[in-house]
């Protein structure tokens, strides 16, 4: 005998409690095709990554109730580990079974809705979207020539780029009031910035979320095919219709119109710093004959950036040719680095 596939939803007594209140979450089982209703197994319920508790399946339900949720948004889920005989598993995560909802657009084409919530809005024709580490959603609200913003926390929608006039203006202005055409994509880099594929405008554009700052990153704004091997900005796209992110922040675009996929590579140009140089250099000394010889001293040369001899450790090693017997004359004296160390320079010694 077959097990019967299973589909699970989850349902909370309350959308919204006080910090305290009971919540009871109720999993409902159903067999898919409808063949009968689930008995026997348990549900186990999940608040994100974190386990709250288990519930048996009892004709189709099971239930698990707790007033220990900590106050802020919960992301409730479920999953039904099947009874092991007649019903298999299932899980409310992403899967064929999954229950689809809207989180933005009530279906109505237009524009309207930014402060509220990002369901009773209104869109029009939206072509891509993606979503930052915080779980924000951004939407290319392509007719609208808008980029907007949903709140994963609040729900609640706004306008992130784009004033609602298409054509091409506002380059290092708020990207609220520049214009866009026809965007086609968004994504989303690790460090929240946020590109566009500005399509009627045959560019790419960047905002920096931190800011409301727009600039254009790739594309000229001229129609066609150029610039490989060159600035971005300065070469030519034909209408890009999507884009993509990798790990380690190179863009790639969907330049539809000239049959390419092309990439904006996140490169950081490298500076080598080298030690400089210090200059050790003997300092002249005298004597009497017949009398034992100095101390012999040296001075160094070449500090940089207000730097002194501080920086330096370990001593030098001094020596001359002149001895307590040597008759009058001159004589030698050499300077070595001895064990002198410093973390930016290297020694360089005349004698």
């Amino acid at each position: 005998m077959l097990s019967s596939a299973t589909a699970i939803s989850v349902a909370v007594s309350a959308g919204s409690v006080s910090y305290g209140t009971n919540e009871t979450l109720t999993a409902t089982v159903v067999t898919v095709p409808a063949s009968g209703t689930p008995t026997g197994g348990l549900v186990t319920f999940y608040d994100g990554t974190t386990t709250l508790g288990t519930g048996t399946l009892t004709s189709g339900t099971a239930t698990y109730s707790t007033s220990a949720l900590a106050t802020g948004l919960h992301a409730i889920h479920a999953a039904y580990a099947g009874d092991g005989l007649n019903f298999l598993g299932s899980s409310t995560a992403v899967g064929p079974n999954s229950i689809i909802t809207p989180v933005a657009g009530n279906g109505t084409w237009g524009f309207s809705g930014d402060a509220g919530q990002a369901t009773a809005a209104e869109l029009s024709n939206p072509q891509s979207v993606a979503v930052d580490a915080s779980g924000d959603l951004f939407i290319a609200d392509s007719s609208n020539d808008r980029i907007r913003e949903v709140n994963h926390a609040t729900g609640v929608i706004t306008t992130v780029a784009g004033n609602g006039t298409w054509g091409f203006s506002g380059d290092a202005g708020q990207a609220t009031a520049a214009e866009l055409s026809n965007p086609q994509s968004v994504a989303v880099d690790a460090s929240g910035n946020l590109f566009i594929a500005d399509n009627g405008n045959d560019r790419v554009r960047e905002v920096n979320l931190a800011s409301g700052v727009i600039t254009t990153v790739a594309g000229n704004g001229t129609w066609g095919f150029s610039g490989d091997a060159g600035r971005a900005t300065a070469a030519e796209l034909f209408g890009p219709t999507g884009l993509a992110i990798d790990a380690s922040g190179n863009l790639f675009i969907a330049d539809n119109g000239n049959q390419r996929v092309r990439e904006l590579a996140n490169s950081v140009l490298p500076i080598t710093v080298v030690k400089a140089d210090l200059t050790l250099v003997a300092n002249s000394q005298s004597r009497t004959y017949g009398t034992a010889n100095p101390a012999l001293t040296d001075q160094m040369t070449g500090f940089v950036n207000g730097d002194t001899a501080s920086v330096v450790t370990g001593t030098p090693t001094i020596s001359t040719t002149a001895t307590t017997g040597s008759g009058v004359g001159t004589y030698a004296i050499s300077v070595a680095a001895g064990t002198l160390a410093a973390a930016n320079y290297d020694f360089t010694t005349l004698v």
